[in-house]
């Protein structure tokens, strides 16, 4: 018996040292189980963060473009060019006023423009602007002025052409905020080159017939199709020498032309329109030229193409 017992204590010792290394291997299991858990915790919440970040970045940048868009649109719509270069400095480029570029500012770029009102509209329209859809997302944009001429059109008179940098930045605010600026260059024509539906520069009689229910009128492309932006005005017509008009012919514009007086026509002396049109009169006004309207020949094809 004394043996026996002898037996058992000495097993003893051994059983313990097996359930202590039991708990041993729990306890690595469960820290890298849990270091395994954080690391992906950790993971998700910077794959997280980046995918938030990137949309933050895609929304700043799509305000800025948008800004950059209204910033155009409101340049060439919105805006009154000077009829001239008074008061510019024409020789540099950006084009300086007072010794400083020439600047319409919506944002924190100090605003540099002879016309106070014209700095105050361009301010109201363009600084912080919304998007819609979005409470956190805007945008604002200035404008420098790189380059303008003077210029003067045929008989249409004088304008100047600009070219314009806008510069338009995107803001997103909040926790993930974001910004993004974009840029890019607009050329504005403030007068058109050739203003007419229909232009002769011959001078004898009938150089434009209109019969039967031929008629001129204007449409704006920009805003709409014909048949949505149609208007009976500006289909003017020029000639430096007689129109002559029958049936329900009309021209929905002025008429511009270096003759004066109506009825028939002689070659020799020729007036500004035969009038037998049934509408009375066939035009909004007549305009009279000082001298007669000479357009430029376009310049020849270069290289000249062959001839076969």
């Amino acid at each position: 018996m004394a043996a026996l017992s002898r037996y058992s204590a000495e097993r003893r010792p051994s059983r313990t040292r097996q359930r202590g290394m039991a708990l041993l291997t729990v306890l690595i299991i469960v820290v890298m189980l849990s270091i395994l858990a954080g690391a992906v915790l950790s993971m998700t919440a910077t794959e997280f963060t980046s995918t938030t970040d990137h949309r933050a970045l895609l929304e700043a940048r799509y305000a800025a473009e948008a800004g950059a868009q209204r910033t155009a649109n409101w340049i060439m719509y919105s805006y009154t060019a000077p009829a001239n270069g008074s008061g510019f400095d024409l020789t540099r480029s950006p084009v300086q006023a007072g010794g400083s570029p020439v600047v319409l500012s919506a944002d924190s770029t100090t605003a540099n423009y002879p016309t106070a009102s014209v700095q105050t509209a361009f301010n109201s329209a363009l600084q912080n602007q919304s998007l819609p859809g979005f409470s956190n997302v805007t945008f604002s944009s200035h404008a420098t002025l790189m380059n303008m001429q003077a210029v003067t059109f045929f008989q249409s008179g004088g304008g100047v052409m600009q070219t314009w940098l806008i510069t338009a930045t995107g803001s997103v605010s909040g926790v993930h905020p974001a910004k993004v600026q974009v840029q890019e260059t607009i050329e504005r024509f403030a007068t058109p080159i050739f203003n007419y539906a229909l232009a002769a520069t011959a001078s004898g009689c009938g150089v434009i017939t209109f019969s039967s229910s031929s008629y001129t009128d204007s449409f704006n492309s920009s805003s709409g199709t014909y048949a949505q932006t149609v208007q009976s005005s500006g289909g003017n017509v020029q000639t430096n020498g007689n129109a002559n008009m029958s049936g329900s012919a009309q021209f929905k514009g002025t008429l511009s032309t270096t003759n004066s007086g109506s009825g028939n026509c002689n070659n020799n002396s020729p007036n500004a329109v035969t009038n037998n049109s049934s509408v009375n009169p066939p035009y909004s006004s007549l305009i009279h030229l000082t001298s007669a309207v000479r357009y430029p020949n376009p310049a020849a094809p270069s290289p000249t193409p062959p001839t076969t």
